[in-house]
């Protein structure tokens, strides 16, 4: 699949959030969105009828739920990667997320400058984990 030809689906519970996401990434030329929804039962009919490349999932819309949507998900459409966005720093949560099939995560902060890096490389089947902010890490 070449980068050019990427489409993202979008899972976000409130809707002014999942819209601007939306239309943040269809800004960007290569993608396309594919469909949006409010939870995790929608994403999984929507996975049903349509073919994404990428999941947008924003954790805390889905909650304890998160694991077996992961594991849904991965089973139902097996292609699609699945790209968590999350808030805070990130905890051992998100390693079992990523165990289930979760192909990588954004800190919400900073998708507006790593949002279009971490679907592309999450498009084309690698894992990504944000870079490492040095003056935090020290």
């Amino acid at each position: 699949m070449s980068p050019g030809s990427m489409n993202i689906a979008v899972l976000h519970a409130q809707q002014e959030h999942r819209f601007a996401l939306c239309d943040f990434i269809a800004d960007e030329v290569g993608f396309r969105i594919v469909g949006d929804v409010p939870g995790g039962n929608e994403a999984l009919d929507l996975l049903r009828v349509t073919a994404a490349h990428v999941l947008v999932v924003d954790l805390e819309s889905v909650g304890a739920e998160a694991p077996h949507l992961i594991s849904a998900a991965r089973a139902l459409s097996p292609a699609t990667s699945i790209l968590l966005l999350v808030r805070g720093q990130p905890n051992g949560e998100l390693e079992e997320l990523m165990d289930r099939g979760a192909g990588g995560f954004l800190e919400m902060d900073r998708a507006r400058v790593e949002l279009v890096a971490a679907l592309r490389t999450i498009g084309m089947g690698r894992r990504y984990r944000p870079p490492v902010d040095k003056a935090s890490a020290e």
